[in-house]
């Protein structure tokens, strides 16, 4: 089965969910940059980008805002673009 694996850029972002003694959830967000392999794409951790802790409940049922889920959504294309030229997108 072709997963597509050629079509992925050389920088990206990885996202996990880390769950806390306080009964929060903490997203953290790591740069990832492609390790040389063969097969599968492997991504290799360049640096912490950012973490936001939200309460256990709010998470597990998906009940951000409207403006906290436009916040990340943001905040992850912002993150790639800032790794990246953006010739490399617009073709200036």
């Amino acid at each position: 089965m072709n997963r597509g694996d050629e079509a992925r850029g050389d920088i990206g972002v990885v996202a996990s969910l880390v769950p806390r003694a306080d009964g929060t959830l903490r997203l953290v967000i790591d740069d990832v940059a492609i390790a040389p392999s063969t097969g599968m794409t492997l991504w290799r951790v360049r640096g912490s980008y950012t973490f936001v802790d939200w309460p256990r409940d709010v998470v597990a049922n998906m009940k951000l805002s409207p403006r906290e889920y436009q916040i990340l959504g943001e905040n992850l294309l912002a993150r790639l673009l800032a790794r990246r030229s953006t010739t490399d997108f617009t073709g200036d």
